[in-house]
């Protein structure tokens, strides 16, 4: 439904609400994007950082997947958010962006994760829920989230909500990717 403007004065008022709506998604949708960046970058500087990770240097796969299960959190998520930290280890995710000379609008773990060598060789996705920890909804959300990071990539709209449909009737997919469809 379009609204009818009767006068420029309701042309301006409306206009004036559009341009600050838009203001609010960019800057809250920027601010998403920084804080999830910050965040793995943050984790993997946790992980570094504690005794657990520390002292088992040969064995990290072992921890990163214990915590990864007791998350919920893919394996690889966090060795990529380890990685991150190790190549900037700056005191804070500011110094980082500004090291690497990112621009406000620029931050976004995409962008951090694609400067960093291994993460070409690993593949981003989150932990599949253990079986019974939560059924049917916590699965359908895995998938989800799983499945949107690829639509205009490897999936397209049309794979990711026929995924989402088939889960309702069929069986969910157990620990790791979820089958194509």
């Amino acid at each position: 439904m379009e609204v009818k403007m009767e006068s420029n004065s309701d042309l301006e008022v409306y206009s004036s609400l559009l341009e600050e709506v838009k203001s609010i998604l960019i800057e809250r949708s920027f601010r998403a994007r920084w804080e999830l960046a910050a965040s793995r970058w943050e984790v993997g500087q946790a992980i570094v950082r504690h005794p657990a990770y520390e002292d088992r240097q040969g064995q990290t796969g072992s921890v990163l997947l214990q915590l990864g299960r007791d998350l919920g959190i893919g394996r690889n998520n966090l060795y990529l958010a380890v990685q991150a930290y190790k190549r900037w280890p700056y005191e804070d995710f500011s110094t980082v962006v500004d090291r690497l000379g990112l621009g406000k609008h620029e931050v976004s773990w995409r962008h951090i994760r694609g400067l960093i060598p291994e993460a070409a060789q690993v593949e981003e996705a989150p932990a599949a829920p253990a079986p019974g920890a939560g059924g049917q909804q916590i699965r359908r959300a895995w998938v989800t989230e799983y499945s949107r990071g690829r639509i205009g990539q490897v999936w397209t709209a049309a794979d990711h909500e026929r995924l989402v449909r088939g889960l309702e009737t069929e069986t969910p997919p157990g620990e790791g990717a979820p089958e194509g469809g």
